[in-house]
């Protein structure tokens, strides 16, 4: 942390335009993390000041991102929503397909948990069609498995369980347990809804089973 103090008060005193955001970026990550968020944010926007400068839109891009996931935690959800777009905008403008598919993601998520459904399967769409589209397959599951939550909570457990089939596939070929743990039990929870107990029972098992594994 005093290292990067020091870095950003010899790239101010220098005017190094291209040294001071990167210090004020790692400076406010470091606060971050350590729960000193007000002093995170105002450092955050002092990189995006300099990033202005030097017209990084690949910079700003990040930044307004990483302020969307903050302002969520805050429960501000205007400022999320607002600083979600800001990324969305720049990564549309200077084409950067991944972190957009990842922008549309968390805004897909921060009207997801506002129960705003309709708006949040448009942005979990969207970034569906980049992730297939430039075969992004870290982002897919995920995107998967929140579009086939908001299907169950729509009244659509069917094709909510086809959704979260198909995210459960590419869990099990990425040996990520807790996605699988997850998925299995939303699946679970849409064989109930639709009488299928016998399966529901099953899938929650299982569910048990790799949650008791990596410690849920």
């Amino acid at each position: 942390e005093k290292d990067w103090k020091k870095a950003l008060d010899v790239a101010e005193k220098n005017k190094d335009y291209e040294m001071a955001p990167a210090a004020a970026n790692n400076l406010a990550y470091l606060f971050e993390h350590k729960g000193a968020i007000s002093d995170a944010i105002d450092l955050y926007y002092k990189s995006l000041d300099y990033l202005e400068k030097t017209k990084d839109d690949a910079g700003r891009g990040s930044i307004y991102n990483n302020l969307g996931s903050i302002y969520f935690d805050l429960g501000d959800m205007e400022k999320a929503y607002e600083s979600s777009q800001k990324a969305i905008s720049i990564r549309l403008k200077i084409k950067d397909s991944t972190q957009l598919a990842a922008s549309l993601n968390n805004m897909g998520y921060f009207l997801q948990f506002e129960k705003q459904y309709a708006a949040a399967l448009a942005y979990y769409d969207r970034a569906l069609v980049i992730i297939k589209m430039k075969n992004l397959k870290g982002l897919l599951p995920n995107t998967l498995y929140n579009i086939g939550t908001i299907l169950g909570e729509k009244g659509n457990p069917e094709k909510a369980i086809e959704k979260l089939n198909e995210c459960l596939i590419l869990y099990r070929e990425n040996g990520n347990l807790g996605g699988q743990s997850n998925t299995l039990s939303s699946i679970a929870t849409n064989e109930m809804k639709l009488g299928r107990y016998n399966d529901a029972i099953k899938k929650g098992e299982e569910a048990l089973i790799l949650g008791k594994k990596i410690g849920y």
